[in-house]
């Protein structure tokens, strides 16, 4: 533990233990320290062995509850979208005037979703698969082939596991969960400089939040 926190602090491209260990999926696994004791039992007494970050008050953070709700919702105009490309004729998607298919996209959201539809493609998502299709009017042959990316690799976080992805697209910088806060943007977070012990770690707590947990 305490090779990986100063690890975690010296190494120019933050080493991260443990990985392909995603309880929660995608990000940067830090505890909240006030939601229990559990936590503590990773921190060897004694041993300065735990990594001490903090996240500044204008963060912005979002519950994983929320992000499966905005997947939820994307995931119907992604799947609108999937199947109005599944049936067009291999390469036909690539073909296309790009105006002449954001149109036609756009006609078949309208009418695979119905009433609810509008509602929709006003969400956060759903005014970014807009601006990604308005792009495709103007759009160079080689701003087409990354805006149709986009588009393509929008669909497939509709239909992931776990809805993290969601976060740094829509500027988030962390996710809440359980007990733990999931850090998406690296920048956002103030790490502490040294290693701290079990007990070191209690006080900055107390300093910084200002409560005492028995």
């Amino acid at each position: 533990a305490n090779r990986y926190a100063e690890d975690y602090i010296d190494d120019p491209v933050r080493f991260i233990p443990g990985q392909g260990g995603e309880a929660a999926g995608p990000g940067e696994y830090f505890a909240l320290i006030p939601n229990g004791e559990g936590w503590y039992g990773f921190v060897s007494r004694g041993e300065p062995s735990a990594t001490v970050a903090l996240l500044p008050p204008d963060s912005r953070r979002i519950s994983q509850g929320e992000l499966r709700a905005i997947q939820r919702n994307h995931r119907k105009i992604a799947t609108a979208i999937r199947a109005f490309d599944a049936g067009l004729p291999e390469g036909e998607r690539e073909r296309m005037d790009g105006g002449e298919y954001a149109q036609q996209v756009r006609d078949y959201i309208k009418q695979s979703l119905g009433e609810g539809g509008d509602q929709l493609m006003s969400s956060e998502m759903g005014q970014i698969v807009s601006q990604l299709l308005n792009q495709l009017s103007t759009a160079s042959p080689s701003q087409k082939k990354d805006i149709l990316d986009a588009i393509k690799y929008l669909n497939l976080i509709a239909h992931k596991d776990q809805p993290n992805y969601y976060a740094p697209i829509l500027g988030y910088d962390a996710i809440s969960v359980d007990e733990r806060e999931l850090v998406m943007n690296r920048t956002a977070v103030v790490v502490l400089g040294q290693t701290k012990d079990y007990d070191g770690v209690r006080e900055i707590h107390d300093r910084v939040i200002g409560t005492r947990r028995k």
